[in-house]
């Protein structure tokens, strides 16, 4: 077994990510993803400039996702951890134009699927297809709710 089917299978395990997605699914998706380190500090994606992120999966360390707010200052609207899922905005978007930064803040793997590859997967495997938008839209009301949590007690 390989680094990738390896960690998509412990992620499972965990009820993380692909915890939807039966054997059968899971053999599918073991070849579309590769396995990519990160150092500490090191930007995978910045805000406002041109980006060709995939969709990713945490496997190890974290990152944060910030905003810079109107004075310049990033505003931390995430810290992601393993087994949660990125760039899923970049599957709905044609500018391709990143609308928030992403820093790790310690060693971090992720799984990365390129769009082409989403998109193909998609088409090919529509079952495959609509559990990716159920967990998809799932970490999208989490982070919203946590979100308006912090943002609430601000206030």
């Amino acid at each position: 077994m390989d680094d990738v089917s390896r960690a998509i299978n412990e992620l499972k395990e965990e009820r993380r990510f692909f915890h939807l997605f039966t054997h059968e699914e899971l053999a599918l998706l073991f070849p579309l993803f590769g396995m990519v380190h990160y150092a500490t500090k090191t930007t995978i994606f910045e805000e406002e400039k041109p980006s060709s992120i995939p969709l990713f999966v945490v496997y190890s360390g974290s990152l944060e996702i910030y905003k810079k707010t109107d004075f310049g200052r990033p505003y931390v609207l995430a810290r992601v951890t393993r087994g949660a899922l990125m760039g899923q905005i970049s599957l709905t978007i044609s500018d391709n134009i990143a609308s928030v930064s992403a820093v790790t803040i310690e060693d971090t793997n992720l799984l990365m699927m390129s769009a082409d590859r989403v998109s193909a997967l998609l088409e090919k495997h529509p079952a495959i297809g609509v559990k990716i938008l159920k967990e998809i839209i799932r970490v999208q009301n989490i982070r919203m709710n946590d979100l308006v949590s912090r943002m609430a007690a601000t206030l």
